[in-house]
C-alpha cells in the first residue's frame, strides 16, 4: 500500500520517566570508582625519541677499588672555641720583582724538534721517528756490551779447561811425542819409500793388456797415494804424538 506525498505523518509524543536522583547517583558512582581500574590512565605521556635506551646505560658504575690504610692521616680536629685564627700577617716578598728575576735568569726553553711529512701540516716527534741520529751520539756507542765480554771470558775459560783435559788424557794414555830428529827420520823414510814405489811404477809396461798388470798398477797407485798423504801430514804438523804399544 503506497502513501501519497501529500500525506502528513503524525508523531505521537511518548512520556519518559526520569528519576530526580539521576544526577546525584552519577556523581556518587564517579567518586567511588578506583583510579586506574579501567583500561589505563586516560592520558599517557609518550616517551621522547631522544631518551632511547643506550648500551651499558643500565649498568651500575662502582667507584674504583681503594685499599684501606689504617695509618693514613685523618682530617685535622675541629678547632676549639677558645682558639683564634692568626690574622694580620703580611708577606714582605715582592712578587713582581721575583717573577721578573726568574724570567730573566731562567734558562730558555728549547722548542721540541718536530717534522712535517704531509702538505696538510701534520706534525710528528723527530726524536722517536728514526730520522734523528740519536744513538750514534751516545758515549757507549760501538762499545762491546758487558754481557758479551763476560760470555767471551767464559768461552775462553771453557776452552782452556778442555785443553787441560785433553793434555791430561794424553798423559794418562802414555802418548809419546816424536822428537825433531825422529820426525825427520820418519819423513825421510817415507820419501825414500815413495821414490822406490815410484821407480817401480815407472818400470811398468806401456801397454797393460792383462788383469794382473792392471791389479799391480792399482796397488802401486794406492801405495803412492798413501805415502803422499802421510808425508803431507808429517810436514804440516810440527808436534806429533804416537801411542806406546
Amino acid at each position: 500500500m503506497s502513501s501519497s506525498p501529500n500525506m502528513q505523518t503524525e508523531t505521537s509524543s511518548v512520556f519518559k520517566y526520569v528519576s530526580i536522583f539521576k544526577a546525584s547517583i552519577k556523581d556518587n558512582t564517579q567518586k567511588c570508582k578506583a583510579a586506574m581500574k579501567t583500561m589505563g590512565p586516560p592520558k599517557v605521556e609518550l616517551p621522547s625519541p631522544k631518551n632511547f635506551l643506550k648500551k651499558h646505560s643500565m649498568e651500575k658504575t662502582l667507584p674504583p677499588k681503594k685499599k684501606f690504610d689504617w695509618n693514613e692521616p685523618r682530617k685535622p680536629p675541629v678547632p676549639l672555641r677558645t682558639d683564634h685564627p692568626v690574622m694580620g700577617i703580611r708577606s714582605e716578598k715582592n712578587f713582581i720583582n721575583t717573577n721578573a728575576a726568574d724570567v730573566i735568569l731562567g734558562v730558555t726553553k728549547k722548542p721540541k724538534p718536530i717534522y712535517v711529512d704531509k702538505r696538510t701540516g701534520d706534525k710528528h716527534d723527530l726524536e722517536t721517528s728514526g730520522l734523528f741520529p740519536k744513538y750514534i751520539n751516545k758515549k757507549d756507542y760501538g762499545v762491546t756490551p758487558e754481557y758479551i765480554c763476560k760470555r767471551n771470558e767464559e768461552v775462553k775459560k771453557a776452552q782452556e779447561e778442555y785443553d787441560k783435559y785433553i793434555q791430561e788424557n794424553l798423559r794418562k794414555a802414555a802418548m809419546k811425542r816424536l822428537s825433531d830428529e825422529e820426525r825427520e827420520a820418519v819423513l825421510q823414510g817415507l820419501k825414500k819409500n815413495w821414490e822406490e814405489v815410484h821407480k817401480e811404477f815407472q818400470s811398468l809396461s806401456v801397454f797393460i793388456d792383462s788383469i794382473p798388470k792392471k791389479i799391480r798398477k792399482q796397488k802401486l797407485e794406492e801405495k803412492m797415494k798413501q805415502l803422499e798423504h802421510d808425508i803431507g801430514v808429517i810436514e804440516k804438523h810440527r808436534i806429533i804424538y804416537i801411542a806406546n804399544k
